[in-house]
């Protein structure tokens, strides 16, 4: 059975538009956005192949669904990604650089027993931690920032005052 040249061209566009489709997911992995723009120009190509195409009038109908279908889900996926990529460059722009030298003096809160090694919360990060001093500190005591070796804070207990709060600050980068 020889195939039309009018099927050629629907089969065409659907593996344009599955390639598209294809390459916005990929940009999710990506995050790049253009990825997910060049994804976008094979499903437009997949609505102009199918445009102008003269299919017997007994078919007509159906290359033009197929072609209402591609076009619909271009718009809501293109629409969908943009949205992704615009969120994931947003994320990116606001990640911060902590210079761990400015953690000293702050406070914060063990987030496991620290004995003599454990995690803690300071400026609302997790950060491996060890005891500066004491042989233990329990899970959800107070913290005070001693010093840091390389990547590891070195805290002793909160030596704040009766009645006093404790303060978290963020320090943009």
């Amino acid at each position: 059975m020889l195939i039309e040249g009018w099927l050629i061209n629907v089969i065409g566009a659907l593996a344009l538009f599955a390639l598209g489709v294809v390459l916005m997911l990929a940009d999710v992995k990506l995050g790049t956005g253009l990825v997910s723009l060049m994804g976008t120009a094979c499903t437009f190509m997949a609505v102009v192949i199918l445009a102008p195409l003269q299919a017997p009038p007994e078919k007509q109908e159906f290359v033009l669904m197929i072609r209402n279908v591609i076009m619909a889900c271009g718009i809501v996926a293109a629409g969908f990604f943009a949205f992704v990529s615009y969120k994931a460059y947003e994320a990116k722009k606001l990640k911060k650089k902590v210079d761990i030298s400015t953690l000293v003096g702050e406070r914060g809160v063990a987030k496991t027993d620290i004995n003599p090694r454990g995690v803690v919360n300071v400026g609302g990060e997790l950060w491996s931690a060890i005891i500066e001093g004491e042989d233990y500190i329990a899970k959800g005591e107070e913290v005070e920032v001693a010093g840091y070796d390389g990547i590891t804070l070195i805290v002793r207990p909160s030596r704040r005052g009766e009645g006093e709060k404790a303060t978290f600050k963020w320090r943009p980068a």
